[in-house]
């Protein structure tokens, strides 16, 4: 997930949250949980994932999609037990390039993999280097937030196959609100639940190291183009003014924007032909 620096017209704050809150290694159809608190809050400590962005020349596109291929082939010989998921960004600032995603983790997954790392680099280096920008940089990791999902739609258990499209909107917020920030998103969850708000779902991830932060990313899966045309009965606009009144449901919404630096969009597009699996030939 790349940095992004341009502001995106205030209006995009309130259409929004029409998406708000598998992953971006999300279920293609979400089902409603009844997992116990104590097991979600248990199985949000695997929540830790590395996400790699990579930009190709564009004259040699095909090279690193075949390339791509062959590293992940890679992956495979060496019985990778980790799941490995790449998108296309099909649009937006980072528009053309992909991303490599590996979730559902713990932070003392990477430990004791400095060997494997060492030999990935390598084969990295000879089937993908050669045919990349060099704009990304390293790895990041960031974190699937669970407590910020609708308290009525929480996030699906992990393995499920991802959405077709995912659309991807980007939050930097100021730094020294990202408190506030997350309580507006609590908030704005509960009063939509409140009023039983029939918007679709979606992710929320934070960056925790690797990038300027700090930064938050909502992503909503798609089964297609066809459903970003779709909208919910009622204006979240309308569900947070029903929900708290006409005075704070406007407050409450117009906050998230006023709280950010900038807010940025994109479309990204699941490639499994570019992905891994283990054990999945």
């Amino acid at each position: 997930m790349k940095k992004r620096t341009s502001v995106v017209p205030y209006l995009l704050v309130c259409t929004l949250f029409c998406l708000a809150t598998s992953p971006v290694v999300s279920q293609t159809t979400p089902q409603t949980q009844t997992t116990p608190p104590a097991q979600q809050a248990q199985a949000g400590t695997n929540d830790i994932g590395q996400v790699i962005f990579n930009m190709p020349k564009p004259d040699q596109r095909q090279q690193y999609i075949d390339g791509r291929k062959k590293h992940m082939a890679w992956h495979g010989s060496q019985n990778d037990k980790w799941t490995w998921h790449v998108f296309e960004v099909l649009n937006g600032e980072a528009g053309g390039g992909f991303i490599a995603t590996s979730f559902d983790h713990s932070w003392a997954d990477f430990d004791g993999r400095e060997q494997f790392e060492a030999a990935d680099q390598a084969d990295a280096a000879t089937n993908l280097a050669p045919y990349l920008t060099g704009a990304g940089g390293g790895p990041a990791f960031w974190r699937l937030r669970r407590d910020l999902a609708r308290p009525s739609r929480p996030v699906p258990p992990p393995g499920g196959a991802p959405s077709p499209l995912s659309t991807v909107t980007h939050f930097f917020v100021i730094p020294g609100t990202a408190p506030d920030f997350e309580e507006a998103i609590k908030r704005i969850n509960a009063g939509l639940d409140k009023v039983n708000y029939e918007g679709p779902q979606g992710y929320w991830y934070q960056l925790l190291n690797g990038g300027e932060g700090p930064h938050y990313v909502l992503v909503s899966p798609r089964k297609n183009f066809a459903e970003m045309g779709a909208t919910p009965p009622m204006a979240m606009r309308q569900a947070l003014q029903k929900a708290y009144g006409q005075q704070q449901g406007a407050a409450l919404q117009q906050s998230i924007g006023k709280m950010c630096k900038s807010i940025r969009t994109e479309m990204i597009r699941y490639r499994p032909d570019l992905s891994y699996t283990p054990g999945r030939k």
